[in-house]
């Protein structure tokens, strides 16, 4: 196979039969419920699949070694006019969101042995996401920015507790008041986009700062409170983060973040640091506890493993579209 494959041209080769077996079954049998944008055909007398694209794929880790997997599909059609007086036909293009589920068996790196890229989640191209905003489909569109930012966040999660629960609150938020209806499709829509565009702009920031995954964790541990940054210069916060990572790898244990002595210890090392460099009295309580709660996190990345396989078995089934799996 060829090497430095994304993910996305995986799917679309692997599944494409089954991807389009998929959405053809699902027109066929609701094809008058379809949002289509036709001009000539007045009435729908069969409508044929010609091609489907895969437009991104957002993947989830499940437990029991499984993945998920959704898939953004753009699919084109053939339509031909019920009136057999008038020999027209047209071609329409629609969008339609496919889940799967795999499970992985080995412990070889799928990806890796495949020669593929790992799957990236963050699919926030500026080209992107302008075509989700004018999509006609304004649910699917809806659906797609949320699995994009829910793996985004969960990405984010395993590495940066703080930035993390900030966008899930601010997505829960939005997605209340959309079902609500307080905000409308293309409120929500604007609004998911432009949080899209922060998670970036976050990204780019944190490329500027010049520190590790980890650093900028304890760094956003220790700004948690924004009046930090007025408090202290930037240069001993990133001193603060850099000695935090440290000093707790080298003081973490299997078993610390359930050891009560272990923990009192870890509590002791970040106290000894703060106070070494002047952190804000007022604000340490808050961030002693920021950073406790990283560092647990940390000590889960050190020994956690992620495990992939060179070889997926397929659960029984099929591709789901998302209005099939909201009739479940």
């Amino acid at each position: 196979m060829a090497g430095n494959r994304s993910f996305k041209e995986y799917v679309a080769e692997r599944f494409y039969n089954k991807m389009f077996a998929a959405i053809q079954d699902f027109t066929e049998e609701n094809y008058d419920c379809l949002d289509l944008r036709l001009y000539r055909v007045q009435n729908i007398g069969g409508i044929e699949l010609s091609d489907i694209e895969v437009k991104f794929v957002s993947v989830n880790d499940l437990p029991d070694m499984k993945i998920e997997f959704d898939v953004a599909v753009e699919a084109e059609f053939e339509v031909r006019e019920s009136n057999h007086r008038y020999d027209e036909s047209e071609n329409c293009r629609q969008w339609f969101m496919l889940e799967r589920s795999i499970i992985s068996e080995d412990v070889i790196d799928m990806f890796d042995a495949m020669g593929i890229k790992r799957p990236e989640i963050s699919i926030l191209s500026e080209e992107f996401l302008k075509e989700v905003q004018g999509m006609k489909q304004k649910n699917l569109a809806v659906e797609m920015l949320k699995k994009l930012l829910e793996g985004n966040i969960k990405t984010m999660e395993k590495r940066n507790l703080v930035k993390s629960e900030k966008f899930s609150e601010r997505l829960t938020k939005a997605l209340n008041k959309y079902r609500n209806q307080a905000l409308t499709n293309a409120e929500v829509i604007e609004e998911l986009i432009r949080m899209a565009h922060d998670i970036k702009k976050m990204r780019e920031e944190e490329a500027e700062l010049g520190l590790s995954d980890d650093e900028i964790a304890f760094y956003d541990a220790l700004t948690a409170d924004d009046i930090v940054k007025e408090l202290m210069e930037d240069e001993t916060l990133k001193r603060i983060a850099h000695e935090l990572t440290l000093a707790i790898r080298n003081n973490i244990t299997i078993d610390w973040s359930v050891r009560k002595s272990a923990r009192a210890s870890m509590r002791r090392v970040i106290k000894r640091l703060l106070s070494k460099y002047d952190y804000p009295p007022d604000q340490a309580l808050k961030a002693m506890n920021i950073v406790m709660r990283q560092a647990e996190k940390m000590a889960g990345n050190v020994y956690e493993e992620v495990i992939w396989s060179d070889r997926v078995a397929e659960e029984p089934g099929k591709f789901t579209t998302v209005d099939e799996r909201n009739e479940e």
